[in-house]
């Protein structure tokens, strides 16, 4: 629109028929401020305008003086280009990315996105022989670096997978540039939102939080991902539309210590259980299953697996046979020996960043208890073993005890340990669920927040899975009941 007083007058309207211009039903309003300047839009048509014979029309209503309609140099003037009606024609519901589409030639899909700042098609990025996106972060910059989709039709049970790294290694203490995963559903306004945002014990009554149901955002920083790892979320409700985007972002100020990459990405409907995390998913929503995995879901699992763990963390290499990854922590006597309950050497907690003792994948069919020893901080509130019990984010120190059936993609809550009660060490016993014990289960000890190496410490001792003494009549059944709970709860979060 060129020129007006900005009075209701100068907006044009879009109407739609569906019997011959008899009657017309408005359909949008584009109002003189909002357009002022030339803008792309996308419109959703209703299923009332979805008809074989719909009209559209836009139109600006005429003035009038003693009663009369008459034309007025008055109004705004406004001009429309590149219009198309269609559905698959404006925008995909589908992103299958690998950034090589050829065996000798890196390349990127104009089609699948809309820009990449400071990005760079590459290969060898933390050991990576295929093609990907990285980011060196050589040259610091303003602004991010970013790579965000083109608009897609984004509807009811759609997902996102992708594998990134973030700096190759440890970052030890150093500040941390995480890269975001956010979504926005309208170009009109720059509003991005968290795919996942976070759920933790101090906000478990948030309305987007699953009860017993525990994760952070959807953030992934050199704490977390220093490996090329494989990330697979849901995308929420609240994304559905016919023009969301997604991005990936990391501010432009991140060092080249914290450089990243993003590889293999698919957009598009889910995969039968996610691939149960032991796969890749391709368009037709057909699961590629990680070595050692089978089914439709890559759900059952070959070969055996541990039955068993027992771990009193004297050995200072810790067991292969027993952790499948600590971080933040290794054995020691920062927070003494955890008597009566523990002696000698303790799995001592005090990392800059992530604290997470993860085991193995094991099989718990056999499996009734599982005891250990903990202490979060200390009553003398020692230097090497202290907790802020007056942070208003106290419950989100504690330890989370959590197991997953699903290689990591969602956990499901055994039990909340506070600081306030675990000063003094605890030895603490829990009966196993039903559906804990199935083959394929992980277990974590994690601390989702912390003040930083010299707060909030914490140990465990004396980790034991307790087997029953006659065999039950476990199935790969519950298992799965387990699986369809998550799927369920992924849908409706």
């Amino acid at each position: 629109m060129c020129r007006g007083d900005g009075c209701q007058r100068d907006s044009v309207l879009l109407d739609f028929s569906t019997d011959g211009g008899f009657t017309w039903t408005l359909l949008y309003e584009l109002d003189l401020q909002r357009y002022s300047q030339p803008r792309r839009d996308l419109i959703s048509l209703p299923q009332s305008a979805c008809s074989p014979a719909t009209r559209l029309r836009w139109w600006q209503s005429l003035g009038f003086t003693s009663g009369l309609a008459t034309t007025s140099y008055k109004r705004a003037y406004w001009a429309l280009d590149d219009v198309l009606v269609g559905g698959w024609e404006i925008n995909p519901s589908m992103i299958q990315e690998s950034f090589q589409h050829s065996t000798d030639k890196v390349s990127v899909s104009d089609n699948s996105w809309t820009f990449y700042p400071h990005g760079e098609l590459s290969r060898g990025t933390c050991g990576n022989p295929t093609g990907h996106m990285a980011w060196t972060n050589v040259q610091p910059s303003a602004g991010m670096n970013a790579i965000t989709t083109r608009e897609l039709i984004i509807t009811s049970g759609f997902m996102v997978q992708f594998r990134i790294v973030v700096g190759c290694k440890d970052p030890v203490c150093s500040k941390l540039y995480p890269v975001t995963l956010e979504y926005s559903k309208d170009q009109r306004h720059d509003e991005w939102q968290p795919v996942r945002a976070a759920c933790l014990p101090a906000q478990w009554n948030a309305t987007h939080c699953t009860p017993f149901m525990f994760h952070e955002a959807s953030e992934f920083s050199a704490a977390h991902v220093v490996q090329w790892t494989r990330i697979t979320l849901m995308l929420p409700e609240q994304a559905i539309s016919s023009g969301a985007r997604l991005r990936w972002m990391q501010s432009a100020q991140a060092p080249s210590s914290q450089a990243w990459a993003i590889d293999d990405v698919y957009i598009g409907e889910a995969c039968p259980g996610l691939c149960s995390g032991h796969g890749m998913c391709i368009p037709g929503a057909v699961c590629v299953c990680d070595k050692g995995y089978g089914g439709d879901d890559c759900f059952f699992i070959e070969g055996s697996l541990p039955n068993s763990l027992k771990d009193g963390f004297e050995n200072e290499r810790l067991s292969k046979q027993n952790w499948g990854l600590i971080s933040g922590g290794h054995p020691g006597h920062g927070c003494g020996q955890l008597g009566p309950y523990g002696h000698g050497k303790a799995l001592y907690f005090s990392g800059c960043h992530m604290r997470v003792a993860i085991t193995l994948t094991m099989d718990l069919t056999l499996t009734s208890k599982l005891i250990f020893v903990l202490q979060i901080g200390s009553a003398q509130q020692n230097p090497s073993c202290f907790t802020d019990l007056e942070s208003p984010q106290v419950e989100d120190r504690g330890v989370l005890l959590q197991f997953s059936v699903d290689g990591g993609l969602t956990w499901l809550l055994l039990a909340s340990h506070s600081p306030r009660n675990h000063l003094r060490p605890r030895r603490l016993t829990y009966d196993l669920p039903i559906h804990m014990r199935v083959r394929g289960v992980i277990v974590r000890w994690w601390q989702p927040h912390h003040g930083g190496s010299d707060k909030d410490q914490w140990a465990i001792d004396n980790v034991e899975f307790v087997q029953v003494r006659r065999k039950t009549t476990r199935t790969h059944s519950s298992g799965r009941q387990l699986q369809n709970y998550y799927q369920h709860h992924h849908r409706t979060s």
